[in-house]
């Protein structure tokens, strides 16, 4: 948060300067704003798209999980605490070694 805050700062200075040199002027505020702004607005944009994108991933196969499962436990529909106590065993053994 406080490097978005520092980007937006540096932006509106910027904005302020440059807009205040094309004018004529010292500082422009009205180019401050617009540089915080404009800034504010893009990377917000780009941190919601991203947002977005993340959410549309597909969720893990639970057919290969269910593979596996059936697998370390020998049954054909394990309950979670039988795979648990099967991934327990396995890590034991591969202690042990």
């Amino acid at each position: 948060m406080k490097i978005f805050i520092l980007v937006l700062i540096v932006a509106a200075l910027v904005g302020g300067f440059g807009v205040g040199q094309i004018t004529g002027d010292m500082f422009s505020i009205l180019g401050a704003a617009a540089g915080g702004v404009g800034t504010a607005a893009i990377l917000l944009g780009l941190g919601a798209y991203f947002d977005h994108q993340d959410r549309k991933k597909p969720q893990r196969d639970t057919g290969l999980d269910h593979v596996f499962d059936t697998m370390i436990t020998g049954k054909a529909k394990p309950t979670r605490k039988e795979v648990a106590d099967a991934k327990k065993r396995i890590q034991k053994a591969g202690r042990k070694r």
